[in-house]
């Protein structure tokens, strides 16, 4: 795996240009490539990961940057702009360096402020998430000290079903947005019955499968004395 990053206010075709020469100076023949953007720093992040034992094709490493730089520029600049949060991105990426657009990797990541309530805390992550809501796979919680911290939202959609999205994010269901924000208070409540914890939730056709969730508690064992 190579890893490149750059920030947010770099964002130019030349900088990307000399990211696919350091990925040709490797001699891989990827697989995947991700993007990460990080509120923090402002940084974005360009993973790629593949083979070196296979040769590319002539062709293969302008393909590359052909379809990362329409990628960053057409797909990714605009999910952080909706998202304003920590996004990801994945693609898989053939023989020929055609990236695969109809089954894209995205996620959100939000971090939860102290709140009073659960409609206070779940206000913008569900502003976020719902837009997307036939899209997202799976919805992950985790809380620390009796506190909800961080919402994780998983999506998998195609670069149609994205710019479907985008074009109108305000049309979503009602009874939907009561479901999620139902879960999500239910979710508020259970971070205050454990110290620490992490639940996932599987998530088909819009609706969260409570029942099918992975759950993770933490417990800390401090040192016994000698």
């Amino acid at each position: 795996m190579m890893e490149n990053k750059l920030r947010k206010d770099e964002w130019t075709n030349d900088t990307l240009t000399t990211l696919i020469q350091g990925m040709r100076e490797e001699g891989l023949v990827f697989k995947e490539i991700t993007l990460q953007y990080r509120t923090k720093t402002r940084n974005v992040f360009i993973n790629a990961t593949g083979r070196e034992s296979m040769k590319a094709s002539e062709n293969y490493f302008s393909n590359v940057e052909e379809q990362l730089i329409r990628t960053y520029n057409i797909i990714f600049k605009r999910f952080i702009n909706f998202a304003q949060c920590q996004v990801d991105m994945t693609l898989q990426v053939n023989e020929h360096g055609e990236f695969d657009f109809e089954n894209m990797q995205m996620a959100m990541h939000m971090d939860i402020p102290g709140s009073r309530n659960a409609e206070e805390a779940l206000r913008r992550p569900l502003r976020n998430f719902l837009p997307f809501l036939e899209n997202v796979t799976y919805l992950e919680a985790t809380g620390h000290k009796f506190e909800l911290k961080a919402l994780h939202c998983a999506l998998e959609l195609s670069e149609e079903d994205f710019n479907i999205v985008l074009e109108d994010p305000s049309i979503i269901h009602p009874k939907a947005r009561l479901d999620w924000l139902s879960f999500g208070s239910l979710l508020f409540m259970k971070a205050k019955e454990s110290y620490s914890f992490n639940q996932k939730i599987p998530c088909f056709s819009g609706e969260l499968l409570w029942d099918n969730k992975d759950v993770t508690i933490k417990h800390t064992i401090k040192r016994l004395e000698k």
